[in-house]
C-alpha cells in the first residue's frame, strides 16, 4: 500500500516539474510598484516582450531599437513589456537602465523566472510578439546585428522583430516566425 501511495506523488510530481504555468495566469509586479497580470494582453492586437538585463551590453546596445519600435508602434493597439528575469537586479539598478535609455514602456520584474519559465526564455536581449490569444507569432532576435556572441555587423540586414510585427499587423505570415537569440544567459 505504501509503494502504491509512493509511485502516486512520485506521477504526480514529475508531472508537475515538465508543465508550463500558463501564460495568462502570471501576474508580475512593476517596477513602479503595481502589479500586471499577463491576461491584460487580452486587450491589445500584439504584444512586444523584451527579456532584458541592465548588465547586458547587448540590452543597451539595443535600446535605441526598442525605443524607437515603442515610438512608432506604441499608437498601434501594441502593448510593450520589458521583463528583468531573476532577483540579480535591484528596482534601482532597473530604474537607472531605463531612464539612460529612456525606455518609456511597462517593465516588469519576474523574480521566480514564472514568465522565463512560461515562455522558455533563453537570454537578454530576447523577444517575443504574442497575440491577444496568448500565442507566440514570433520569438528571438530583434535583427540580424549580432552573428554570435562578440561578432557584430556594422549595420543589421534583417530586422526580424519589426518584420514579424509589420506581418502581424497586415495579417500576414510571419517568416521567420523564429529564429535563435543570441545575448547573455538568464540564470
Amino acid at each position: 500500500m505504501k509503494w502504491i501511495a509512493f509511485i502516486g506523488i512520485l506521477v504526480v510530481s514529475l508531472s508537475a516539474c515538465g508543465s508550463r504555468e500558463p501564460l495568462m495566469n502570471i501576474q508580475l509586479p512593476t517596477l513602479q510598484g503595481n502589479s500586471l497580470k499577463m491576461d491584460t494582453i487580452r486587450n491589445y492586437e500584439a504584444t512586444i516582450v523584451y527579456f532584458l538585463s541592465p548588465e547586458c551590453p547587448l540590452c543597451q546596445n539595443y535600446s535605441l531599437s526598442m525605443r524607437e519600435m515603442h515610438q512608432e508602434y506604441k499608437n498601434q493597439d501594441v502593448l510593450f513589456l520589458g521583463i528583468f528575469p531573476g532577483k540579480w537586479y535591484t528596482k534601482n539598478e532597473i530604474r537607472a537602465y531605463t531612464n539612460k535609455y529612456d525606455l518609456q514602456f511597462t517593465m516588469l520584474m519576474d523574480e521566480e523566472n514564472r514568465l522565463v519559465n512560461s515562455l522558455e526564455a533563453t537570454v537578454t536581449p530576447e523577444v517575443y510578439l504574442i497575440n491577444n490569444k496568448g500565442d507566440i507569432e514570433y520569438q528571438g532576435r530583434i535583427d540580424d546585428w549580432v552573428g554570435t556572441l562578440g561578432t557584430k555587423k556594422k549595420k543589421a540586414n534583417i530586422d526580424y522583430l519589426k518584420n514579424a510585427v509589420i506581418a502581424f499587423l497586415d495579417d500576414k505570415t510571419i517568416d521567420p516566425d523564429k529564429t535563435e537569440a543570441v545575448g547573455c544567459l538568464i540564470e
